[in-house]
């Protein structure tokens, strides 16, 4: 498997997370800020691994 299929297959959909998911997601991946985060900026976050 080649590295860009791998990230692709490690992927995860999280639009349709709820908030509360989205933060402990965010917490697991020790993002700074996250409970003052709203829904979207949540999305961004975790979808593009920006923090």
């Amino acid at each position: 498997m080649t590295s860009r299929a791998a990230a692709a297959a490690n992927t995860v959909d999280y639009s349709a997370y709820t908030i509360a998911q989205l933060k402990a997601a965010a917490k697991e991946k020790e993002i700074p800020g996250y409970s003052k985060m709203k829904k979207e900026e949540l999305l961004e976050v975790l979808m593009n691994d920006v923090f």
